[in-house]
């Protein structure tokens, strides 16, 4: 007993002594450990994963129309009739226009000439004139182009006779027209009848005018009858009658 309590206090005072050689050390600063002296569990490389949140974005697509213009196409509805050539009289013929039947519209119609021209058929009216008109209680004025007369009567004088024809009879079947007159540069003008004749300067003109030019109108004849006298007579002379 005695023996081992000797034991003891001999333990603890190298305890002491080994513990006093290991203090603190006297310096401030850190001392690497060496590698070999780290536990392995302590030397491992530690990986550190942080996982985001998946985000879900959406795009959206707006479906988009493109519309394509389509071509209008506008069907002659409107019937006018106009006055054309034929030979050397005027002969009437039905056409068609999207346009509303007014006497600009037809006067360009007249210029363009018909549109399926049948023995030789055609228009005294030079095309792209430019005319002017306006209306007075039924009386439609046309100013004429300068040079109408001289486009028109370039070839064949009785063209103007014809060209004006043209224009009357295809203006008087117009709604509320039923007289046409004629002036050049605002002043008016005497103008071609259908006979040959001139009209008054300014003067208002009917389709009668014109009635001589058309070929469903026979040309105005002559009859003269020529009775002789008689010879147990004397007394009787002979006489002629004209009739028309």
């Amino acid at each position: 007993m005695h023996r081992r309590l000797i034991f003891l206090l001999a333990v603890m005072a190298a305890l002491t002594i080994s513990v006093a050689a290991c203090g603190a050390p006297k310096s401030s600063g850190f001392s690497p450990i060496a590698l070999g002296n780290i536990p392995d569990g302590l030397t491992g490389t530690t990986t550190t994963t942080t996982t985001m949140p998946a985000t879900t974005s959406t795009i959206e697509f707006v479906a988009t129309t493109t519309t394509t213009p389509q071509a209008t196409t506008t069907t002659p509805n409107t019937a006018v009739t106009l006055f054309f050539i034929t030979g050397q009289q005027l002969a009437s013929q039905q056409q068609y226009t999207s346009s509303s039947a007014e006497a600009l519209v037809v006067l360009g119609l007249l210029g363009d000439g018909p549109e399926n021209p049948v023995g030789g058929q055609r228009t005294a009216i030079p095309k792209d004139s430019t005319f002017r008109t306006s209306e007075f209680r039924g009386v439609l004025t046309v100013d004429l182009p300068l040079d109408f007369f001289d486009r028109v009567g370039a070839s064949d004088r009785y063209d103007e006779r014809l060209a004006i024809g043209q224009i009357v009879l295809t203006l008087t079947k117009l709604s509320g027209v039923s007289q046409v007159r004629f002036t050049l540069n605002n002043e008016p003008i005497g103008v071609p009848l259908g006979t040959g004749e001139t009209s008054d300067s300014g003067g208002v003109l009917v389709k009668e005018d014109y009635s001589a030019l058309l070929g469903s109108a026979p040309p105005p004849t002559t009859t003269t009858v020529v009775v002789e006298p008689r010879a147990t007579d004397p007394a009787l002379e002979s006489t002629t009658a004209v009739t028309g």
